[in-house]
C-alpha cells in the first residue's frame, strides 16, 4: 500500500513474556508494514520478561532490523508502554500489544484516518475474550463516560496510531490509571484538545498465555485501581474539564 505522501512511521511493540507468541507477531508486523513501509522504524520494548522472551528478540534481532530495548525488571504495563513510545522519533507513531490478538493489516486502516486526525484508537469487534474481561470492560466504559463524559465501546484497546506531537505532549503525563494506559490516553488528548477517531478492527482468540490480572477474582481488586486512576486522572485535569460544556463524541467509522 502506498499513499500520495509517504510519511515517516515508527511502529512500537510493548513485550512482556510473549516466548511462545513472539516471533510469529513481530514477523507479521515485519512482513506487513516495515518491509513495505519505506520510512519506518522498528523499535521492540521488552519488559523484564522470564519465560526465555529475552532470548528470542536477541536472536531475531539479528535477521530483522530492529531498534531493540530489554528492561532488566518489570515496569509494568503502563510505564512500559509509555517508555516505549517515547523513543519514537518519526512523524506518524503507532503501537500494538504483542499478544497476537491484533491483525497487522490494521494498521493500514488506522493509517488512512491519522490524515485527518491526531489519534486513531481501533476498537475491537467480536471481542474473543472471557465473559470475566467483557463484563469489566462495560462497567470500566460507563465509569469513563460518568468521570468524562466521554463514551467508546472500547477505551483500552492496545492498538494505535497518533502523530507525534501527542506522543511529545500527551504520553508523556499518562501515570495514573495502571491497567488503563489506552483509557488515559484518549483522556487526555480529548482534554488538551485534540482530534481523535475509532476505527473498528479484528480480534483473534488469544492461543498463548492468559491475562491473569482480568479473572474473576481479581476484577474487585482492579476495579479499586482502576476507579482510584479515574479519579486521580479528574483532579488533575479537573480546570482543564472545566471548559469542555458538551459530552464528546468520538468520530466512530461505522461498522
Amino acid at each position: 500500500m502506498t499513499m500520495k505522501k509517504e510519511k515517516s512511521v515508527s511502529v512500537v511493540l510493548p513485550v512482556y513474556n510473549e516466548a511462545e507468541i513472539i516471533e510469529e507477531v513481530i514477523r507479521g508486523y515485519y512482513n506487513e508494514i516495515i518491509r513495505k513501509y519505506p520510512n519506518s522504524e522498528f523499535i521492540i520494548a521488552e519488559d523484564g520478561s522470564d519465560d526465555g522472551t529475552k532470548k528470542i528478540l536477541t536472536e531475531l534481532s539479528k535477521e530483522i532490523p530492529m531498534r531493540l530495548v530489554m528492561g532488566p525488571e518489570r515496569k509494568g504495563y503502563l510505564h512500559g508502554v509509555r517508555d516505549a513510545l517515547l523513543l519514537a522519533k518519526n512523524e506518524i507513531v503507532f503501537f500494538s500489544d504483542s499478544d497476537g490478538q491484533h491483525d497487522p493489516r490494521d494498521f493500514w486502516k488506522l493509517l488512512k484516518k491519522i490524515e485527518n486526525h491526531d489519534l486513531v484508537c481501533g476498537m475491537r469487534v467480536k471481542r474473543h475474550d472471557p465473559l470475566s474481561r467483557k463484563i469489566l470492560t462495560r462497567f470500566y466504559n460507563r465509569l469513563i463516560w460518568f468521570y468524562f463524559g466521554i463514551y467508546m465501546m472500547d477505551t483500552n484497546c492496545g492498538f494505535k496510531m497518533m502523530r507525534k506531537n501527542v506522543v511529545d505532549e500527551v504520553v508523556k503525563h499518562i501515570k495514573h490509571i495502571k491497567f488503563g494506559f489506552s483509557t488515559e490516553l484518549i483522556i487526555r488528548t480529548y482534554i488538551t484538545g485534540y482530534k481523535i477517531s475509532a476505527v473498528p478492527i479484528s480480534h483473534i482468540k488469544r492461543e498463548h498465555g492468559v491475562a491473569t490480572q482480568f479473572t474473576f477474582g481479581r476484577i474487585p481488586g482492579v476495579m479499586h485501581r482502576q476507579i482510584s486512576g479515574l479519579r486521580a486522572l479528574k483532579k488533575e485535569l479537573k480546570p482543564m474539564i472545566k471548559s469542555k460544556k458538551k459530552t464528546y463524541k468520538i468520530d466512530i467509522n461505522k461498522i
